[in-house]
């Protein structure tokens, strides 16, 4: 499931507009009687949320009886998720000392440094 569609299925008095969505402020003491809450997905996939009555973020989340990370999409490269790590160097760069000539270097590393 979306992270948004996680959001708004939690969420009272949900319209949709132009930008993304609307609702009703869940935070309970901002006793929220017009839509106040601005939500919207990010070009990531991650949730947006705005409460103009001055709410913040984390209340707004945590009224919803979720995390921050929720906002989130889940990414299949994440290492808490199953990455894999490879024996290939995630970087390259050269060292270079005076006269005698530059060495290449890999770092990013799951084996020991092999120097070119």
């Amino acid at each position: 499931m979306k992270p948004v569609n996680r959001v708004l299925e939690r969420l009272e008095d949900v319209r949709k507009n132009s930008d993304g969505f609307t609702a009703r402020c869940p935070v309970p003491s901002h006793a929220d009687h017009q839509p106040s809450l601005s939500l919207n997905e990010g070009d990531d996939g991650r949730v947006l949320i705005k409460c103009f009555g001055g709410c913040a973020t984390e209340d707004v989340v945590g009224a919803l009886d979720l995390r921050m990370s929720d906002l989130f999409p889940r990414s299949s490269t994440d290492r808490r998720h199953g990455h894999k790590k490879t024996d290939e160097p995630t970087a390259v760069y050269y060292r270079c000392l005076g006269d005698s000539g530059c060495r290449r270097r890999a770092t990013g590393r799951t084996r020991p440094l092999r120097w070119a």
